[in-house]
């Protein structure tokens, strides 16, 4: 279990940072959910007078990397565990797409960007919402379903080798059963 060492200055640093920095994170340093081509959601409102479309185009979240508290697989019963984890801020930019048009005379599935003689022309409007998130931590608790006879008759030698060990604490799991059962996720947010 790791935890946050006791000098507040100190350059240490987590293995999961290094692991987001390496898996998960871009070259920026940041997670990156849509590419502005294609709406990752989409909410459309119709009326006699306007169409409205608002659509999300892109999210950005920095400081996923920079984890200060990072605990993982704590067993609080028998069969629970629990992960928590915690960042001091993290940052989220969302590229939002808003088209408003006039509600059109001719069908909907004809472009609303060409208006028709005397009506006014769509309007279309692109911004970023930017939030800083504070003191931000996540617990997540999970059941854990394993067959203890069929763990017990693991041997010693076969999860000596790296390369085996996965392999076989998996084969003491229920077959029938799924692998974790979420129990419970927590998020706060101390601030915004």
């Amino acid at each position: 279990m790791e935890t946050v060492p006791s000098v507040a200055n100190s350059s240490y640093d987590f293995y999961i940072n290094d692991a987001l920095r390496s898996h998960v994170l871009n070259e920026e340093g940041m997670f990156v959910l849509g590419d502005k081509k294609d709406d990752i959601w989409a909410y459309r409102s119709e009326n006699p007078v306007v169409h409205v479309t608002v659509a999300l185009m892109q999210v950005r979240v920095f400081g996923l990397d920079e984890v200060k508290y990072f605990q993982v697989l704590n067993l609080i019963t028998a069969q629970m565990l629990q992960n928590m984890i915690e960042w001091d801020e993290i940052r989220v930019e969302m590229d939002i797409r808003l088209h408003m048009a006039p509600s059109p005379a001719k069908s909907t599935t004809e472009d609303l960007s060409q208006p028709e003689a005397g009506q006014q022309p769509s309007l279309v409007e692109e911004v970023t919402l930017s939030m800083s998130l504070q003191r931000v931590n996540a617990l997540m608790a999970m059941i854990l379903e394993l067959d203890k006879e069929e763990l017990e008759s693991i041997q010693l030698g076969s999860i000596m080798t790296v390369s085996q060990i996965i392999p076989c604490v998996l084969s003491a799991f229920y077959q029938d059963a799924p692998l974790l059962n979420l129990s419970e996720l927590k998020v706060n947010i101390g601030d915004i």
